[in-house]
């Protein structure tokens, strides 16, 4: 088959996905009509933060996400929980939701989000809520750090603060949690917003009208740039690179590996290529290095070995023919913080630096890493370790339930996967 051919056969299979998943959206937009959301029991508001969380759990919650909602009700908040399966009537979560929902499941977790913005933005009773953090259970939740950072999350001075950021497509904070100020979620567009948002199960409208959308809306609506932000932003970790001799080892030791994907990795060995063509090949023009020395530079046998910044001395080291000063190990160094900075900017930052991110203090991991390729096994590994005990235990049963999508999915949906329509 020619590559004409080929490109033809591709264009028609992703046209075939495209419409297929269209179509079972659109039927469950209208098996969705009529059906109103069932709330089982509304509790007493007083003034207190609002967590809106967005579950899609059957039959009894993940113990995770019990942990979650004992946190929150220890740190003072409202919770409305609003969820898109059914659970069992005595796994309801009585006593750690102030309010429960159980809705229809259509329009993935910005259909649920929606469902409860429209609640809280419509009741008289939450006028002078201060503000509400957004929450869903694609993430997974450590017991023993989600308590300080819901505390975190609620005293924040911003008006907008995402957990993390994301620089795909375009920049914004990641919508799975964003914590919003009553100076903001007041503001006429953002009750447009949620009133005329268009649910969809198809993953790129939901991502462009929800995520994207969402974070337009945001931008709008905040009173400076400078009032919008994220937690685990990457100022943070580069104020952490240069300030901490400790951090950037341990960054490096918590970088991801997984080659599924196209994104770039934390590499010592790529590092100090960019080094050696930056800083010490005008060096090597001038005659003053050998060229058996530079000839395994790129070496891959030799990248693989250089895993610690102690190896890239070593190697930078065994290129000039002597050892590197403390100016120059220094200088190194800051070259390293830039590069690592650079590489966990890249794309959606709690996919890139899962294992980072949980060595800075963050308490939640996406539970798609695997399934999207982002996680390779040792990724997993790097991630319970810095997990531990029972949260340990419960990631493992939960990540390895979806198993990456170009391995297991076949026919349309293997091409819908890598397109990224599921």
């Amino acid at each position: 088959m020619g590559a004409l051919q080929a490109n033809a056969v591709k264009a028609v299979v992703y046209g075939f996905a495209w419409l297929r998943l269209c179509a079972l959206s659109e039927r469950n937009r209208l098996r969705a009509l009529g059906r109103r959301a069932t709330v089982h029991w509304h509790e007493r508001y007083e003034g207190q933060p609002v967590l809106l969380l967005a579950l899609f759990q059957k039959g009894r919650l993940r113990p995770d996400t019990l942990n979650l909602l004992k946190a929150a009700r220890d740190q003072g908040y409202y919770v409305i929980a609003v969820n898109s399966l059914r659970l069992a009537v005595d796994a309801r979560p009585v006593g750690l939701a102030d309010r429960y929902v159980e809705r229809f499941n259509f329009g993935r977790d910005f259909g649920s989000y929606q469902a409860g913005w429209l609640d809280l933005l419509n009741e008289p009773a939450f006028a002078d809520c201060p503000r509400v953090v957004m929450l869903n259970d694609s993430v997974f939740f450590s017991s023993t750090r989600v308590g300080p950072f819901l505390k975190a999350m609620a005293e924040t001075g911003c008006e907008v603060l995402g957990a993390t950021e994301n620089y795909e497509i375009e920049y914004h904070v990641g919508s799975f949690c964003i914590s919003i100020a009553r100076a903001v979620f007041r503001a006429p567009a953002f009750g447009r917003y949620w009133a005329r948002y268009r649910k969809s199960d198809v993953r790129p409208a939901v991502i462009r009208r929800g995520e994207m959308g969402l974070s337009k809306v945001l931008r709008r609506c905040v009173s400076s740039d400078d009032r919008i932000a994220a937690l685990y932003d990457s100022a943070r970790f580069h104020e952490a690179c240069r300030s901490d001799p400790e951090f950037l080892p341990a960054a490096i030791a918590a970088a991801r590996t997984s080659d599924l994907t196209g994104w770039v990795r934390l590499s010592v060995g790529c590092a100090v290529d960019q080094y050696f063509e930056a800083h010490l090949r005008p060096v090597v023009e001038k005659g003053s290095v050998s060229v058996e020395a530079i000839g395994s530079i790129s070496s891959p046998v030799r990248e693989a070995r250089m895993s610690t910044i102690e190896d890239a001395v070593g190697f930078l080291s065994d290129v000039l023919g002597r050892e590197l000063n403390a100016d120059e190990i220094a200088h190194f160094r800051e070259f390293l913080a830039s590069y690592a900075t650079r590489v966990f900017m890249a794309g959606s930052q709690i996919h890139q630096n899962a294992a980072i991110l949980l060595h800075m203090g963050l308490p939640i991991v996406k539970l798609d890493g695997l399934y999207r390729g982002m996680f390779g096994i040792g990724d997993v590994n790097r991630i319970l370790e810095r997990l531990g005990g029972d949260d340990a235990t419960g990631f493992r049963a939960l990540i390895f339930r979806r198993p990456f999508g170009g391995d297991t999915l076949v026919g349309w949906q293997r091409f819908a996967f890598f397109r990224g329509f599921i």
